[in-house]
């Protein structure tokens, strides 16, 4: 199997100087991971990081394996939406000529005030047939992920079939495990919806928050989640890896794990490798 582990959850350690990009990068390797996930956002503010990263993924042999680009494909009115698509589009000509990666996901895009649910899925989809469009050829796939920090908007299987359907065969999806449980839906179903599009895999975990507990994310329907490792909750980690197995998947898996420190994503990469067996 194909193990990477997404880069922005370090991005703060990066920045105080707690870790170097060579002893993450380092560290991420005797985890047998392969491959790496940054954030285009991220790599802008502080260029200097993001090339010693690059560094140190050819010292080990590591490889870009999806481009992350936050861009709101809806935005206010058209003019936000153009903006939106040459900010995508560029990130497209980044992964084809710099960083060699054959995936894009734009995240990040919700309805305007006052817009229905449908209408910004309809839009959403739209904007996302144009970037298709330009991908034609490329090498590269623009994709999308069931985004959980709006969690009624796109986080769900139903509403990202939605999505999928207007924006055509040119955008994939990043099937993300844990911000499903966001939209109220669960990974596995959202599996069988969402089967046939999936181009690229991030693996979490959340655990539902207890009493007494502060903080997390809310679901649609108001379940908070809690950060938790990998393994430790309800985010079906084994059972979605063996379902990508068993329905031939061969691209990439990305860790998002966030929690400290930083050794307990290790324990995120057993669980996977093992599950792929």
């Amino acid at each position: 199997m194909k193990l990477s582990v997404m880069l922005f959850p370090y991005f703060g350690k990066l920045c105080k100087g707690e870790i170097t990009p060579a002893e993450l990068v380092k560290t991420f390797a005797s985890w047998g991971v392969r491959g790496l996930e940054p954030m285009l956002s991220q790599d802008e503010k502080e260029p200097k990081i993001a090339a010693e990263i690059q560094a140190a993924m050819a010292d080990f042999g590591m490889v870009n394996t999806c481009l992350d680009r936050g861009v709101n494909l809806i935005g206010t009115c058209e003019a936000d939406r153009v903006a939106a698509l040459d900010s995508a589009k560029r990130a497209l000509d980044l992964a084809r000529d710099v960083l060699k990666c054959k995936r894009v996901m734009l995240h990040g895009t919700k309805p305007s005030e006052g817009m229905s649910t449908e209408d910004g899925l309809k839009i959403y989809g739209e904007m996302l047939r144009k970037a298709g469009e330009y991908s034609k050829g490329s090498g590269v796939k623009f994709c999308i992920e069931n985004f959980g920090v709006y969690p009624t908007f796109a986080a769900s299987s139903k509403n990202c079939k939605i999505v999928l359907d207007y924006a055509g065969p040119e955008v994939g999806f990043t099937f993300d495990n844990g911000n499903f449980l966001l939209g109220d839906d669960t990974p596995a179903h959202a599996f069988e919806v969402m089967k046939d599009k999936i181009c690229h895999v991030h693996l979490k975990d959340f655990a539902v928050r207890k009493e007494g507990q502060t903080g997390g994310i809310a679901s649609a329907s108001g379940v908070y989640y809690v950060d938790c490792p990998m393994g430790a909750g309800v985010g079906e980690i084994a059972n979605c890896v063996k379902l990508l197995k068993a329905a031939g998947y061969q691209d990439w898996m990305s860790l998002e794990v966030g929690m400290e420190p930083i050794s307990n994503g290790k324990a995120g990469a057993d669980l996977v490798l093992a599950a792929w067996g």
